[in-house]
């Protein structure tokens, strides 16, 4: 990823809006979709490369939050959307080298498998994967999430997160469709309850906001959907 660059400075718009509606944005939240379509207009379609982002101008500039009254989105929000991009590779997060992150902007057809004729579905052999006990697939999971926590989105590395079931009764799966990497502390709190119920206690408890939590509720929907698949890259059985 760290040497893969946008192909050119010229950019179709018409065709960029179009496959980024039908193979891009299935893929992503809502907020997802408006980080990228605000970096995509700030760069790409305008020549440029690159761009630097600044969190307080994002988050006032791409939409109205889900929270409260329309609040505007939270800038923590902001930041981790930033980071499930890159973690799915729409956005490469560059160096920072002073305010603001620099970011580079792929074009769906610049995404690996995303469009054209090569394009395909996962192969059936993903849902059979476990993702709980082989090391190199839990790592993809931590990646999947961006190197924050799925609950309460602290950041996480390699060294101190862990991978939780969020169904763990009757039976245990451990397909990408039910564990998420959490942080030590939401792991103990959740024990056995209900994912559901440790984001609602976790709002109340100050540590998410009303707009985090509108949208770990759409998360853990489409994690049960089969839509936060992990990469490809290093998977094994």
């Amino acid at each position: 990823m760290a040497d893969r660059k946008p192909a050119s400075s010229s950019v179709d718009a018409r065709t960029a809006i179009e496959q980024f509606q039908d193979h891009l944005a299935p893929k992503l939240d809502v907020y997802e979709q408006a980080v990228y379509l605000y970096i995509l207009r700030h760069s790409r379609l305008v020549g440029k490369p690159q761009v630097t982002i600044e969190l307080k101008s994002l988050r006032s500039k791409i939409a109205h939050g889900l929270g409260k009254q329309g609040s505007r989105v939270a800038q923590k929000t902001c930041d981790g959307k930033l980071r499930s991009l890159d973690a799915k590779g729409c956005i490469q997060l560059l160096p920072n080298r002073g305010e603001g992150t620099p970011v580079r902007l792929f074009l769906p057809s610049e995404i690996p498998g995303l469009t054209g004729p090569g394009r395909s579905e996962e192969p059936a052999e993903l849902e059979e994967l476990d993702f709980f006990n082989v090391a190199r697939n839990r790592r993809l999971i931590l990646e999947r999430e961006g190197g924050r926590c799925f609950y309460c989105l602290k950041k996480i590395n390699e060294s101190n997160f862990v991978i939780d079931h969020v169904v763990s009764r009757p039976t245990i799966d451990d397909s990408y469709r039910n564990v998420v990497a959490t942080c030590r502390r939401c792991n103990n709190r959740k024990g056995e309850s209900a994912a559901e119920d440790l984001l609602r206690v976790l709002y109340r408890e100050g540590y998410v906001s009303a707009d985090d939590l509108s949208y770990r509720l759409t998360a853990l929907s489409d994690l049960r959907a089969g839509r936060l698949k992990p990469g490809k890259k290093g998977l094994r059985d």
